[in-house]
């Protein structure tokens, strides 16, 4: 596994730091398609997410499942909200 991607998915945010500053490639993908950016956002890792995009990181970038880190993140955001609230249709904006 690539060492930003693993890094960012265990929330190691000085490594993310160290590997950024050292060049590593920071739109690197896994075999699934997934960046360093994407695994963050999918594990929830906020300060990663801002150091990779204040990095340059691709937010653009889409796995083979064609997700990116922004749908990742709203499908995480809409998971805790559920299990929060128990409200399954955040379109009804009448709560």
């Amino acid at each position: 596994m690539n060492p930003l991607i693993w890094a960012s998915m265990s929330n190691h945010i000085e490594v993310v730091k160290y590997l950024i500053s050292n060049g590593v490639n920071i739109d690197a993908r896994d075999k699934g398609g997934s960046t360093a950016l994407i695994q963050a956002a999918f594990n929830d890792n906020v300060g990663i997410v801002e150091c990779l995009i204040s990095a340059g990181a691709d937010k653009d970038v889409r796995n083979i499942k064609g997700e990116t880190a922004l749908s990742l993140a709203y499908g995480q955001t809409k998971q805790y909200l559920r299990s929060i609230t128990g409200i399954d249709d955040y379109s009804d904006y009448s709560y």
